[in-house]
This record gives structure tokens, C-alpha cells and sequence, in this order.
């Protein structure tokens, strides 16, 4: 994800459609590692909710394992992959003016404050959690003086990006479980009053985006 955001930076738009083809490469490796973690948190949620499905158990307990046993068989492979995309990724980085990046980053920030004002829908609002994400390890990769001028609050915008993401996990298991054929009467009302709390938590601190992300 660090990697993506400053190619993103370097190509002057955080729109990930215009990612060179070299990027591919780590972009394979990262969604495998993605569906270990996505079973894993799935794991722990189904326990914090006390959901005893033995069968969906399994079958990420199944799923761990053999993806997790491959991707470990595979880090050697990986680890090359990396150290070769590397040099052809580098050579895609390009240094860019102070004003250039600020303008880029208020561009994405005014962006981002339109749509606060939306009631943005699933897909739509983890499409602002990975912009979000990428703006803040962007961010991180600029020299001090060139992000005191852009007086990004990377606070508040990491608690947003957390907040997103935990109501976005919620989801997902929801979303398992109907998968799974469960009635809705079967879903443990903890869990949809869980959503609730973090959808209302998350409309909350994005209902004032254009006054919180930035430094006065």
C-alpha cells in the first residue's frame, strides 16, 4: 500500500486505474496475503459474537491453513518478485514541486469532502477508505517542510480510515452469514446494532471532513 500511494504521487493523480503494469506483480502477492487476513478478522468476529457456526469454522479455519501454508511455502518466490519489481518501479518514481503535491492533495481532499455529504453505500465508502489510506502513507513519504504546507490533520484522517474499516469488517461477516443462508432473525441483533453504531460513528466525523482534515 506504501509502494502504491507514491507511485500514485508520482503520477500526478491518486486515480489507481493509471498504476504502471510493473505494479501488478505486488498487487497479485498483496491480495493473497488479503484473503488470509479477511479469513482471519472473519475468525475473530465470529467469536467476539458468540456466532457457533461449526461449518463456517471450518471452512476458514480450512481456509487459513492452506492459503497460509502456500503463501509461507511461496515468501521466497515473493521476496524476489519484490526485489525485481523494485528496480523497474523505481525508475517509474519522478520528483515532483512543493505546489504540485499540494495542489494534488487538496484536489483529492475536495474530492473527499463532496461526497461527505453523500450517503454513500458500501463499495463507495471503501473506495474513500482506500483513498484515504493511500493520501496518509503518501503523506508520510514528504520531505517536512513540503507537509507543513499542506497541513494535512493525518489524525483525523487515520481515525476515519479506522472507523470505516471496522464498520466494513461488520459488514463482511453479515454478509457471510447471509451467504451462508441465514434468516435475518438469525443474525445476532448485537452485530446489526454493531453496523448501526459504526455507520452513524462513521457519517459523524465524515459529516465535517472539509473542517476537520486540515490544520489551522
Amino acid at each position: 500500500k506504501k509502494i502504491k500511494a507514491m507511485l500514485l504521487l508520482s503520477q500526478h493523480s491518486f486515480n489507481e486505474p493509471g498504476l504502471p503494469e510493473e505494479f501488478i506483480p505486488l498487487k497479485k502477492i498483496f491480495k493473497k496475503a488479503g484473503k488470509i487476513r479477511d479469513a482471519d478478522v472473519n475468525t475473530g468476529l465470529l467469536e467476539e459474537h458468540h456466532i457457533k457456526d461449526k461449518k463456517i469454522k471450518a471452512a476458514l479455519k480450512k481456509m487459513l491453513k492452506e492459503k497460509g501454508k502456500r503463501f509461507s511455502k511461496n515468501t521466497g518466490v515473493y521476496r524476489e518478485t519484490a526485489a525485481k519489481q523494485e528496480k523497474l518501479l523505481l525508475a517509474k518514481l519522478t520528483e515532483l514541486p512543493d505546489e504540485k503535491i499540494r495542489q494534488l492533495f487538496h484536489k483529492e481532499l475536495r474530492l473527499l469532502s463532496e461526497k461527505a455529504h453523500l450517503r454513500l453505500g458500501t463499495l463507495q465508502l471503501h473506495e474513500c477508505r482506500k483513498k484515504i489510506k493511500s493520501l496518509r502513507y503518501a503523506f508520510d513519504t514528504l520531505p517536512r517542510i513540503t507537509a507543513q504546507k499542506i497541513k494535512l490533520n493525518k489524525f483525523y484522517l487515520k481515525k476515519l480510515e479506522e472507523v470505516i474499516g471496522a464498520w466494513h469488517d461488520v459488514v463482511i461477516i453479515i454478509e457471510l452469514l447471509r451467504e451462508e443462508k441465514y434468516k435475518p432473525a438469525e443474525i445476532p441483533r448485537k452485530l446489526l446494532r454493531e453496523k448501526k453504531k459504526l455507520r452513524e460513528k462513521v457519517h459523524d466525523l465524515f459529516a465535517d471532513f472539509h473542517r476537520d482534515v486540515l490544520l489551522a
